[in-house]
């Protein structure tokens, strides 16, 4: 039996019911290490995140002395594959997704003062914690 011949009853049955198969739209996923803009996917293998919004960002800036450092947090949604997960991710916390400890590892460019950081400027890495 040839994979044409299994193809063509599952062809006509999706016809049949009146159902349309779409394909989804992809978006390239960068590789493991990389820093990506927000919408931007990066794989953390096994996962998949995607920066979507900056929640918070009071890190000190570069230019300034600070009593603490700061904090960024960043909306993320994670995927395994089959599941999709939207958490918040603290800079240099890990958090739990669907078992493995995940991390926004990075948050750049670093903050200066007096200067407003757009969203398209931010890049965020993520890695899996040890």
């Amino acid at each position: 039996m040839t994979l044409k011949t299994l193809l063509t009853p599952i062809a006509l049955a999706t016809a049949l019911s009146g159902c349309t198969i779409i394909p989804q739209a992809s978006t390239p996923v960068l590789p493991a290490g990389s820093a990506v803009a927000l919408n931007e996917s990066v794989a953390v293998r096994p996962l998949v995140a995607t920066p979507l919004a900056v929640v918070e960002d009071s890190r000190c800036p570069m230019n300034a002395r600070c009593i603490r450092a700061g904090d960024a947090k960043v909306t993320t949604r994670l995927s395994d594959g089959n599941t999709t997960s939207t958490i918040d991710l603290k800079l240099g916390e890990p958090a739990q997704a669907f078992g493995y400890p995940v991390l926004l590892s990075s948050v750049t460019p670093a903050r200066m003062t007096n200067t407003t950081l757009a969203a398209r400027d931010y890049r965020f890495t993520f890695e899996l914690a040890e």
